[in-house]
C-alpha cells in the first residue's frame, strides 16, 4: 500500500522539462545568409500544474559574453502544456562559421500545486557546429528550496 501511495504522489506532481532548438531560415530570398532563430520550450509532463514560473533564458557567445537575456514569467503551466519563446538573431551571417561558439542557459523557479512548494530548474546547452544543434551539457533536476 505504501509503495502504491508513493507512486501516486510521484505521478501527481509537476514534471517540468525544457528544450532549446536552433533553426536557420531563409525568410528573405534577397539576403545571402539565412536568419538564426532560437526557440526555448518549457513543458510540464506531470499530472499537476506548476505556478509562478519566474526566471530567464539567455544566450552567451564566444567566451561567455551576454548576447541576450529574456525573462520567463508565467502564472501557470498546466499538464501537457508548453511555454514557447523564440528569438530571432538579426544579421546572422557570422553564425555559419565553423568556429562559432554559443551557449544557452535556462533558469527559473516555480511552485508546485497544491502545497506551493518552491522548486528550481536549470539547464544549459552548447551549440555543436557539425550537427547544427544545441546539445544539453548540464542540467539539474528540479530542486526544492
Amino acid at each position: 500500500m505504501r509503495r502504491t501511495h508513493t507512486l501516486n504522489v510521484t505521478k501527481a506532481t509537476p514534471r517540468i522539462g525544457c528544450s532549446v532548438d536552433v533553426s536557420f531560415r531563409q525568410d528573405d530570398p534577397n539576403t545571402y545568409y539565412p536568419t538564426l532563430f532560437l526557440t526555448a520550450t518549457i513543458y510540464n509532463e506531470g499530472e499537476l500544474a506548476a505556478s509562478a514560473l519566474h526566471g530567464h533564458w539567455k544566450l552567451l557567445v564566444g567566451d561567455g559574453a551576454l548576447y541576450f537575456d529574456r525573462p520567463i514569467d508565467r502564472d501557470f503551466l498546466g499538464t501537457c502544456e508548453k511555454y514557447l519563446d523564440s528569438y530571432c538573431i538579426e544579421e546572422s551571417c557570422d553564425w555559419h562559421r565553423e568556429d562559432i561558439r554559443f551557449d544557452v542557459e535556462i533558469e527559473f523557479d516555480y511552485l508546485t500545486l497544491p502545497n506551493d512548494e518552491e522548486r528550481h530548474y536549470s539547464a544549459a546547452y552548447s551549440y555543436d557546429t557539425q550537427s547544427q544543434k544545441l546539445k544539453r551539457h548540464q542540467s539539474s533536476s528540479p530542486t526544492s528550496h
